[in-house]
């Protein structure tokens, strides 16, 4: 019994792509067979032109030869006439196929014209031998059979195979009609044995139907892979379109080529060194990216009302004005050049002059703040909502860049920062509020210009920076600048969202284009060597390989060489049956009974029986058990199946492999010539002329058949793929040198002797020609097989390329989009968002946080501070249950949440997939208690925030001792309760909360203290039952809501909770705070 570490599985999924029953199928499953029939039509009109230049060349010098070696040239004049005639009527009905249109409309018309042009071609070569065979009683063989066979399955345009195997097939049976009847008056046989005669014509046959049927595999192979490689290069240029959308929605240029570098640098790293994460690599989050920019004008757009839509519309409602609102916003702001910040629930903030220096940068900050009002009042009539715009516009200098570890987000800083925002806040609504700088580099005329309203003159920002404020008020000529802009809007919008809908009917346009260019072999007249060129293509082939079609690369030639060859079972089954007809033959011929030469005849069939046994067991057991996928086989077959892949995937095996066949042949060869008696046959053909004796064909083999036979050697020396082509050329010469020292030195008078084509015309120059014209034609089969593979490969390696540059740019994709968006909305913005479609989520309980860092001047040395700062807030790690997502930051604000977890949602706008959902995160939905630890998790988040901020004074205080750097200090507010978040944007989404405990979360940081955890009263009770002290602080006021209690969280030096009687203990484990300065700076 066979043991099971013997066993094996047979695994043929990659050797059955190469199936021709597999290849045409794939074409139509992926809807190429229609591009790959027009390109077979391109193809073989190539060919006709090669062979209309290829007949001509050879007709001329057959007439030549004839009339310059012929004795009696009187007999050779209606040969030339034939041949010149023929050739000329073979071209004209050939050249139709030159008719692009006409073919491509009337595909019938190739096989018509190419069975006309065979019949000319046939008609002249038996005409030719039938007259002289009754006019001049000379026995004359055919010149062009053989040469007929290999043009119908090699040149003639024929689409459908069975076609050109009835066209093979026909011509075959006339001329073994014609020689074998009619003209076989006197002797049996012109050529000799009728047997052997059919097996020559079935050789040739054979040949062809295998040249075309690899032809057609490689043609289709070549179309299967240039449809994934324009898939994946659609793919890739999505997928980079997207990732410099989501890159811009981040950074601006300037900064996101750094940054796209910074990320992909670390995913190739991590895919060399799988072990180590890739946040490992590089250091960027200690790399401030920061710019000053001196001249630019700040915007600033507040929704007057918004509270107000917050807490009375719903989730969809809410989502969907503000995505239209923002929409509206991003695309005006496009089309003023003015760069979008962000925006912050209600408020929109952008600059203008920041990308690119822009003297005109106060007119497009106010154009686009007027253009955002009239969007308003758009949204406003159709939403029927009572909202409006409150604007403010500062012309100054700031900071920009990017501050943090995750979450990237591009913000600005400074003191005129701070001007704008305090201007869109002391402003009226519905007009644009502007400093006295904006109005001093502002085109006066186009607008309407007020007094600034009273409560700025009283603001104390204002006063400390002495700004003088004006109000503008849209004039007609602004207005209708703003309405033409609406309308561009709306235009952009539809044509964004036709290009969306459209990418397949842009990929099918893309791919016909692609194969359109796919090469074709052309002839070219300057050269015989290079007969075959490449056509010009967008790859540019034929700069990346010699005329000897060679890589110029030698590791792309190696690899190619190097590849499995999973075409080897039909070469081997072609060296097969060639073998065996040789041994056929020489049976036939023998006339010694040779015991040495029939054992070696039995070795080779029996070594070539074996390899042909080897090279398709693995194709037999998939036909017979193929479905079996767990069928497993015994230790025989597993031999079996090794060796056929050592002989596939390895070079050297292939090469003795291919040099074997060529031996043997050889050898099979030598012994039927070897069985020649030549001093008996020179006498008996002495004798037979004079006594006209029976000629004797066993004395020796006959001439025509080795002839033939040596020219079948030389085509199937070129059938082998993935052997070096230089290679099979020279051993293809190499046959045509030792036949011609057999015709000429060896067996000169056999040869001589033989029938000839022509007469009176030298037979050994007629086998030599036909021998040179096979090896033309052989030569520029492979040739041109052999390009098409290098292309194939070139696109395979190609393919493999952007197969990784596609893979690296969706894990940057995943990467961005996980720095823009929580962890369970990425797979939805991939799957659904990008379409254009809105998400929306509404949630029971989550804790909302705001913590805004303070003392801080709004200077280099500060932001590099808090930039240091904001990454060690980022490093905190609170994800093992109940996770704690940034949100944003905002100048010095920390904004982050508690509870956004898809386990905990309650409603959206897309179904949760089944499998994004943790179990155990979903039995806690069953006790409404657990939703409230939010609460102390966040409380615990924050808490954690103060104690890094303390940590990193300590550190900064410890080794910068020269610089006069003041203490940081943090004021946080929190609240709690049922919120709205979703995606607003489409080309740069921005994901958000909306809701009361948002609203309540940043007024507990504006009225709370430094030092402080300030909670609303809810809060307070839920952070009281798990025993944390709650110091009720009084009654604040809290903008919109009036009078409120509020509580300072209870915190001892060491900055931990004050515990009183604790009444509940956490359920999980929230955090494992990494705070990196202790080592960093220790």
């Amino acid at each position: 019994m066979t043991s099971p570490k013997h066993k094996c599985k047979l695994n043929y999924l990659v050797e059955s792509t190469w199936d021709p029953r597999y290849l045409r199928a794939k074409c139509k499953e992926l809807g190429i067979e229609s591009e790959y029939n027009a390109y077979q039509i391109r193809l073989f009109r190539s060919f006709v032109g090669v062979f209309c230049a290829l007949h001509i060349s050879v007709t001329f010098c057959h007439c030549v030869l004839i009339a310059t070696l012929s004795e009696h040239k009187k007999y050779i004049y209606i040969d030339i006439g034939l041949y010149t005639g023929s050739c000329l009527i073979l071209v004209l009905i050939l050249s139709i196929n030159f008719w692009e249109k006409l073919t491509e409309t009337h595909s019938w018309i190739m096989f018509v014209s190419s069975t006309l042009a065979c019949l000319a071609l046939v008609s002249a070569d038996l005409t030719q031998s039938i007259y002289h065979h009754h006019c001049h009683d000379w026995q004359c063989g055919s010149f062009y059979d053989t040469y007929i066979v290999y043009m119908i399955y090699f040149f003639l345009p024929i689409l459908c195979i069975k076609g050109t195997i009835l066209l093979g097939i026909t011509v075959t049976i006339m001329y073994n009609v014609i020689f074998g009847t009619v003209m076989a008056s006197q002797q049996k046989s012109i050529f000799g044995n009728t047997a052997l005669e059919i097996v020559q014509y079935l050789t040739a046959n054979v040949l062809g139907i295998y040249w075309r049927v690899l032809n057609d595999m490689v043609v289709r192979s070549s179309f299967i892979d240039r449809h994934q490689f324009i898939k994946e290069e659609f793919s890739l240029r999505n997928a980079q379109r997207q990732e410099k959308q989501l890159l811009d929605s981040i950074l601006p240029p300037q900064f996101s080529v750094l940054l796209q570098k910074e990320i992909k640098e670390r995913i190739i790293l991590s895919t060399r060194y799988p072990s180590v994460p890739i946040q490992n690599f590089g250091a960027f989050r200690r790399s401030m990216v920061i710019q000053t920019h001196p001249d630019v004008s700040i915007l600033y757009a507040d929704v007057v009302n918004y509270t107000h839509l917050t807490t009375t519309l719903t989730v969809e409602k809410l989502v969907t004005t503000l995505h239209d609102l923002y929409a509206r916003f991003d695309l005006a702001a496009q089309r003023y050049s003015v760069q979008r910040i962000k925006f912050l629930g209600d408020c929109y903030y952008c600059v203008a002059g920041l990308a690119d220096t822009d003297p005109d940068h106060a007119n497009n900050a106010v154009a686009l703040g007027i253009a955002m009002i009239a969007d308003m009042q758009e949204v406003r009539e159709a939403q029927e909502l009572n909202i409006n715009m409150r604007i403010g516009v500062h012309s100054g200098s700031l900071y920009a860049g990017v501050i943090g570890e995750s979450k990237l987000q591009y913000d600005i800083w400074g003191p005129d920062v701070t001007i704008a925002n305090v201007l869109e806040s002391t402003g009226v609504p519905g007009a644009v509020h502007i400093s006295e700088a904006t109005l001093r580099s502002l085109t006066v005329r186009y607008y309407a210009i007020e007094s600034g309203p009273e409560k700025a003159k009283t603001d104390p920002i204002l006063q400390k920076y002495r700004i003088k404020t004006y109000l503008i008020a849209s004039t007609s000529n602004s207005l209708i600048e703003v309405d033409s802009s609406s309308q561009d809007i709306q235009t952009n919008t539809k044509t964004d969202t036709h290009l969306t809908n459209s990418s397949n009917t842009l990929f099918n346009e893309e791919l016909h284009q692609e194969y359109r260019k796919m090469p074709v072999i052309r002839f070219d007249f300057k050269t015989l060597i290079s007969v075959c060129r490449k056509q010009d293509e967008r790859d540019s082939m034929s700069k990346k390989m010699d005329c000897c079609l060679t890589f110029y690369k030698s590791d792309l030639e190696k690899a190619y060489l190097r590849q499995a060859d999973y075409l080897f079972k039909y070469h081997m089954l072609l060296a097969w049956f060639l073998g065996t007809v040789l041994i056929y033959m020489e049976i036939l011929n023998d006339s010694t009974s040779c015991k040495v030469c029939w054992a070696v005849d039995f070795f080779i069939f029996l070594f070539l029986t074996a390899l042909s046994f080897i090279s398709w067991y693995k194709q037999i057991c998939w036909m017979i058990f193929g479905k079996n996928k767990l069928r497993t086989y015994n230790r025989i077959s597993c031999t079996i199946f090794r060796m056929h892949e050592k002989i596939q995937e390895k070079l050297t095996v292939r090469i003795c492999t291919y040099l074997f066949v060529i031996i043997s042949n050889w050898i099979l060869i030598i012994f039927i010539t070897m069985n020649c008696q030549y001093k008996e046959f020179i006498l008996n053909y002495i004798e037979e002329r004079i006594y006209h004796y029976e000629p004797n064909q066993k004395i020796c083999f006959l001439p025509w058949n080795a002839t033939d036979m040596i020219s079948a050697m030389i085509s199937m020396t070129f059938t082998f793929s993935h052997i070096p082509f230089l290679l099979k050329t020279s051993l293809g010469l190499g046959h045509v040198i030792i036949a011609f020292i057999f015709i000429f030195l060896q067996f000169d008078f056999v040869f001589h002797h033989s029938i000839t084509t022509n007469p009176f015309f030298p037979s050994e120059f007629a086998h030599s020609f036909l021998l040179i014209i096979t090896f033309v034609i052989m030569y520029l089969k492979a040739r041109q097989t052999e390009f098409y593979k290098k292309v194939n490969f070139q696109w395979r390696v190609e393919l493999e390329k952007k197969k990784k540059d596609t893979a690296i740019t969706n894990r940057s994709i995943i990467i961005l989009l996980n720095n823009i968006l929580p962890n369970h909305v990425v797979d939805i913005y991939l799957s659904s968002l990008s379409h254009n479609e809105l998400y929306y989520e509404n949630y029971k309980m989550v804790s909302v946080m705001f913590a805004m860092l303070s003392n801080f001047e709004m200077n280099m040395r500060s932001l590099r501070i808090l930039n240091e700062i904001i990454t060690q807030f980022d490093l905190l790690y609170y994800r093992e249950f109940y996770v704690v997502e940034k949100i944003k930051v905002v100048n010095c604000t920390y904004m982050a949440a508690c509870g956004l977890d898809i386990n905990f949602v309650g409603t959206t706008s897309k179904p949760v997939r089944a499998g994004s959902l943790n179990e155990e995160k979903q039995l806690q939905l069953v006790n409404n208690e657990d939703r409230d630890e939010v609460v102390y998790v966040m409380a615990s988040f924050a808490l954690d925030l103060m104690r890094t901020l303390a940590n990193c004074n300590k550190a900064y205080n410890g080794i910068v001792r020269e610089y006069d750097i003041m203490d940081g200090e943090i004021t946080i507010g929190i609240s709690s309760g049922e919120i709205m978040a979703g995606i607003v944007g489409v080309s740069k989404p921005h994901y958000d909360i909306w809701g009361d405990p948002v609203n309540m979360a940043a007024r507990m940081e504006m009225t709370g203290l430094s030092g402080h955890i300030q909670v609303t009263e809810e809060s307070a009770n839920i952070l009281q039952g798990f025993g944390i002290e709650a110091n009720y602080r009084g009654l604040t006021f809290v903008k919109g809501r009036g009078l409120l209690p509020t509580y300072f969280l209870g915190i001892d030096e060491n900055y931990n909770f004050i515990r009183n009687n604790e009444g509940r203990k956490p359920s999980h484990s929230h955090r494992s705070a990494y705070i990196s300065l202790e080592s960093t700076y220790a």
